[in-house]
């Protein structure tokens, strides 16, 4: 049994767990332990999500090297395309998932009142167990850490965020069209390149109020 240190609320958490499903491997999914981050440092060089502790005692961290590192070790059912084209547009979708999406993302979930509620409270329960101040306190702290460092530091603000929106919405006309004719996006089979996507869709716009709403009204394929 390998453990999964996350969240249930983390982008590429959810990548990663999508795709040991798939694998059938079994795993633990435990929250990040941020009152351990000396011993995560020692273990893996950084405190983030996710980290993998393995049954033989290895640990692994950044998901697209977990994934491609177990597709040799486990590679079958595939993920990689046979086809050199399609393998390349697995590849760069997966990335596109990993990197560009990754500022709506935190966007929508830290820039709206309710959203912002929901997921700060989810976090509190998650990780600010090391932490002595009031519950309220947490919630705030945790918020605004958020909204601070992956909203405003990351460049949304009033002259950008029609831009950001925008992302999101070309990413749901980009998906639908091709969900237009096939259960996944390159194929009769999931490709790397949705189980990249499953970061920002499956994990942040999928499950987050706002964005949740305006993917079920017009991508129904993709929340599906």
């Amino acid at each position: 049994m390998w453990k999964v240190y996350g969240s249930r609320v983390s982008y590429y958490t959810g990548k990663l767990e999508a795709y040991l499903r798939y694998k059938g491997i079994p795993y633990q999914s435990l929250p990040t332990p941020y009152g351990e981050s000396r011993m995560l440092v020692e273990k893996v060089g950084a405190v983030q999500m996710p980290i993998v502790e393995r049954d033989d005692g290895r640990w692994m961290s950044d998901t697209t090297p977990i994934l491609l590192q177990l597709e040799r070790e486990r590679p079958e059912p595939a993920i990689l395309p046979g086809d050199q084209v399609v393998g390349f547009m697995a590849r760069l979708i997966e990335d596109y998932g990993d990197e560009w999406l990754w500022r709506p993302a935190m966007h929508y979930r830290w820039s709206y009142a309710y959203d912002r509620l929901l997921i700060s409270n989810i976090l509190v329960d998650e990780v600010g167990g090391f932490s002595k101040a009031p519950r309220w306190l947490k919630r705030r702290r945790i918020a605004h850490r958020q909204f601070t460092n992956f909203v405003m530091k990351d460049g949304v603000n009033d002259a950008t965020r029609v831009h950001v929106d925008a992302t999101y919405l070309a990413a749901l006309d980009a998906m639908s069209a091709m969900l237009a004719n096939r259960p996944f996006l390159l194929g009769d089979a999931p490709s790397l390149a949705d189980f990249g996507m499953m970061g920002p869709m499956f994990r942040h716009f999928g499950p987050d109020p706002t964005p949740a709403e305006i993917m079920r009204n017009r991508a129904p394929l993709v929340f599906e």
